[in-house]
């Protein structure tokens, strides 16, 4: 067998042997005409277990600075991340998702838009605790107990870095660099409020101060503490917010369980029943606090009184750090921060029907009948409808029992002490850390005790349809 050099193989083989050369020269000039070597300093960069130059990365790495943090207008770390294009919304957790969510009022990060359980959150280097909260889509670690006043910078490694730290790298890696050298003194207090009316203010005031130096003094002390308050901010005062359904763009949103409730069997829809048991269909002028859409009863939370569109939020966070040069380069650290974190959110009154479930599995039907016996029951219409004399299947808002009301309040602690040096040309960082993390959802109103709700909306004498009398509203309240 015969192998034929052709015209094309040999002009690239000559290409590249004349680039080859040319490239041989001009590192030889270069190496010519470069000075004397200067000692230069390596530094550990995120993503690597591999000291290097300051400013030369192996992977993509975003630094946002300390001045760059300040010129943000960011107060807290789920903020700032929201400058990182690498950190989507898709998979993360904010305050805004708290809202209709069983998130325990999280806060996460999502690189790539992988989730918190694969985006490693690292502070000055060591893992920071999981939230204590974790549930399905709920993972990672809750960025409210980072110290915001104490941060120096961020590196947001945008890669996968499973390699180096593990699976919970493979969106990327975020490590908060905490002031660790830093004397003097700051205080700082923000306050802020929107153009428009319906809450939302924010206030803001945090500190730090360090006294020693590590050159001169052979130590270093940091302390900080910031409190962040953030109000709520109703839906219904924002036009971009206040509807749950929007035509012009294809947006429906709103929701079959309704008040006046809507009746499923036989397609009745929903109705209106006095408390003399008159019943007659519903219209456009009796659909509140329901709104008329497409041509029948739909319910708005959107447009709901009181509904969050961002809850209150209370934030406390403490950090200190200690860091003592020891014989021989070897230094010895240790740091600790607390944070606590309360959140209080509001949404529309509860949905009943057969679509939802109770019990440990949801194994317990949900549904809601309105038996013939009931003075509310409507004979003619149900008649009409073909289902006269049938228990009817209700979909039925509860909005005589209010909003639903919840808080939610995250305490978390991690303490890291340990010694790092070189040692038999070795660099060594040997370190113990102990976090622990609580979480306390607590309901304020809103949520009825389901057995025994069920019980009293199955028993024909509350009205489904129409204002009751004080006397039930009392017991569907208790």
């Amino acid at each position: 067998m015969k192998f034929h050099n052709k015209a094309l193989a040999q002009s690239v083989a000559y290409a590249l042997a004349i680039a080859g050369s040319s490239l041989a020269i001009t590192n030889t000039a270069r190496a010519q005409e470069s000075p004397t070597p200067q000692k230069i300093e390596k530094v550990e960069v995120t993503g690597s277990g591999i000291k290097r130059i300051e400013g030369e990365g192996a992977l993509p790495i975003t630094v946002i600075t300390r001045s760059d943090i300040d010129k943000s207008g960011a107060t807290t770390a789920i903020e700032l991340l929201q400058l990182i294009s690498a950190n989507t919304s898709s998979g993360n957790i904010s305050l805004g998702n708290v809202i209709g969510a069983l998130t325990f009022s999280s806060q996460t990060a999502s690189l790539r838009g992988l989730g918190g359980g694969r985006t490693l959150v690292l502070i000055n280097g060591k893992r920071a605790s999981g939230f204590a909260g974790e549930v399905n889509g709920v993972q990672g670690v809750n960025l409210a107990v980072i110290p915001f006043a104490a941060i120096e910078r961020v590196e947001v490694l945008k890669d996968g870095a499973s390699a180096v730290y593990g699976s919970d790298a493979i969106g990327g890696v975020i490590n908060f660099i905490l002031r660790q050298d830093y004397r003097g003194g700051e205080v700082t207090i923000y306050a802020g409020a929107p153009t428009r009316s319906g809450g939302g203010a924010q206030q803001t005031i945090s500190g730090a101060a360090g006294i020693g130096d590590l050159t001169t003094d052979k130590f270093n002390v940091v302390v900080s503490a910031s409190y962040n308050d953030q109000k709520n901010l109703v839906q219904r005062d924002r036009n971009f917010s206040n509807t749950a359904y929007r035509a012009d763009i294809g947006l429906d949103s709103t929701s079959s369980h309704t008040f006046p409730a809507r009746i499923t069997t036989g397609g009745i829809g929903a109705i209106t029943v006095t408390q003399a048991g008159v019943a007659s269909l519903a219209a456009p002028n009796n659909c509140a606090p329901s709104s008329f859409i497409s041509g029948g009863c739909r319910f708005d939370p959107s447009s709901y009184p009181g509904v969050n569109m961002i809850p209150n939020d209370k934030q406390l966070n403490l950090f200190s750090s200690a860091r003592v040069q020891l014989s021989n380069g070897w230094l010895a650290y240790v740091t600790a921060l607390y944070s606590k974190d309360e959140t209080r959110y509001r949404i529309q009154p509860a949905p009943f029907s057969s679509s939802f479930g109770y019990g440990k599995n949801t194994e317990i039907s949900g549904a809601i009948t309105l038996q013939p016996s009931s003075r509310f029951y409507p004979t003619a219409i149900a008649a009409a409808a073909g289902v006269g004399g049938q228990p009817l299947d209700v979909r039925y808002r509860s909005i005589e029992t209010g909003l639903r009301d919840t808080t939610d309040t995250n305490d978390s602690s991690q303490i890291v002490t340990g010694v790092k040096g070189s040692w038999r040309n070795w660099d060594w960082d040997g370190a113990f850390s102990n976090g622990e993390g609580n979480i306390r959802s607590h309901d304020n109103g809103g949520k009825p005790l389901l057995p025994q709700f069920y019980a009293l909306v199955n028993s024909g004498v509350v009205n489904f349809f129409g204002p009751n009398t004080p006397d039930i509203i009392n017991k569907l309240q208790a």
